[in-house]
């Protein structure tokens, strides 16, 4: 059986400091300042409830124009 396919990340930038609920506000800041730095091209939003994830996702949006995604368990995606 051959090895499963393995990830090759040019940067991955985790921040894992802040919640959703209670920094929404930073969240929203540091990623348009990502943005306006050009270090970010993509936003994945994978811890909270489905409904947070969503709303924090759509605050993402109206501030930064990169694509952002609420993925759901079992998705799968190509990262350039």
């Amino acid at each position: 059986m051959p090895d499963p396919p393995r990830a090759r990340l040019r940067w991955v930038e985790i921040l894992n400091e802040f919640s959703a609920h209670a920094d929404a506000r930073e969240l929203v800041e540091s990623a348009s300042e990502m943005e306006q730095k050009g270090s970010l091209k993509q936003i994945f939003i994978v811890h909270g409830e489905e409904a947070q994830s969503l709303a924090l996702a759509e605050r993402l949006r109206e501030k930064i124009n990169v694509r952002i995604t609420v993925p759901y368990p079992g998705d799968v995606f190509d990262i350039h």
